[in-house]
């Protein structure tokens, strides 16, 4: 078959411009530790950016049980050594998703006790300072499956509830098919926002009030409208996990690498090492490609990305299964 010289070299400009965004080469590995035991934080899962105190907020748990887990802040202006501090004074004993309210007046954090038996939404009030004051506890018994959190834009808040199944059986085949039984629920009212969902993961409200969230097993991210219905489907290169929208409107994703390797290595079953990473940023409107905002396949600087935050002049990335953050420059392309 011959090709037209234009269209290798414009082949050739797109391939060098794409490895230019996702080559980590400017991001460093900040290892994460308790800043009074000196242990190691694993699987920093999920990440919110308090902007009037620089705060980092950090749900993390170690998935094998082999370490403790809880809600950790750290100060931007040490982003990079790493010290994270405990400030749930307790109250989070199995944390997941955690998100701010438009104000940054309020942190709500999933909370998962006992294997899922006592699942509940805690809802931190935030002072100026990042500060956190004793939560307030919501409850219902459908939080057992809960996975993220986004503020409603009325004072309350959206969970995504990632299978819909009541059986064991019926939430592996929700995984396994897989089949759309997930949900996006308002704690304590009993009509789903949203339903009909493959896999409800991440979860981020954007300024418009419309609402998106990552169907991981359809491998996209849904687009809806402030009531609920469903606006626009958002189709990726991979599955997606948490979400949080940049500076220039797009959403971050954090697209799951690996598959079963991921499963298997983050609850540490049979040696396994878990893959690598990347993230990428979506126009929540669905024209124009992904932007790739970090590609890391091996894993160097981080395996297992889950997450990722604009945090100032920063891009902060987590994980499920490492013990560290990444911190890239944020690109120009996404800030203001």
């Amino acid at each position: 078959m011959r090709l037209r010289k234009g269209s290798v070299l414009a082949g050739l400009l797109a391939l060098t411009a794409s490895a230019a965004l996702a080559q980590p080469l400017d991001c460093l590995r900040v290892p994460l530790t308790d800043i009074e035991s000196g242990a190691a934080i694993v699987g920093p899962e999920d990440l919110a950016f308090h902007s009037p105190s620089g705060t980092l907020y950090i749900s993390a748990h170690d998935r094998a049980g082999k370490a403790g887990g809880g809600l950790y802040a750290l100060p931007a202006a040490r982003l990079e050594a790493g010290t994270a501090a405990r400030v749930d004074a307790g109250a989070a004993t199995f944390p997941h998703g955690i998100a701010l309210d438009d104000a940054g007046a309020a942190l709500a954090v999933i909370d998962h006790r006992d294997r899922r038996k006592r699942s509940r939404l805690l809802v931190f009030p935030v002072g100026e300072n990042g500060r956190l004051a004793a939560p307030e506890i919501r409850e219902d018994e459908r939080l057992s499956r809960a996975n993220d959190v986004a503020p409603d834009g009325q004072g309350g808040w959206l969970v995504t509830i990632d299978r819909g199944s009541e059986s064991g059986l019926g939430r592996l085949l929700e995984v396994a098919v897989p089949l759309a039984r997930a949900k996006i629920i308002r704690p304590g009212q009993a009509a789903p926002f949203a339903d009909g969902l493959a896999f409800a993961n991440g979860i981020v409200r954007l300024d418009d009030g419309r609402v998106v969230v990552a169907e991981t097993r359809a491998d996209r991210l849904t687009v809806l409208t402030p009531e609920g219905t469903t606006a626009a489907h958002v189709p990726l290169n991979g599955p997606p996990d948490n979400l949080a929208v940049l500076p220039d409107g797009r959403v971050a994703v954090a697209v799951l690498t690996g598959g079963l390797r991921l499963m298997l290595s983050r609850q540490d079953w049979l040696g396994f090492d878990p893959p690598g990473s990347r993230v990428v940023a979506m126009k929540p409107h669905g024209t124009g490609p992904e932007r790739v905002l970090f590609d890391d396949p091996d894993g160097t600087i981080l395996a297992a990305a889950t997450s990722a935050v604009a945090a100032g002049d920063r891009l902060v990335i987590g994980s499920v299964a490492d013990s560290a953050l990444a911190v890239c420059p944020l690109p120009a392309a996404v800030s203001r």
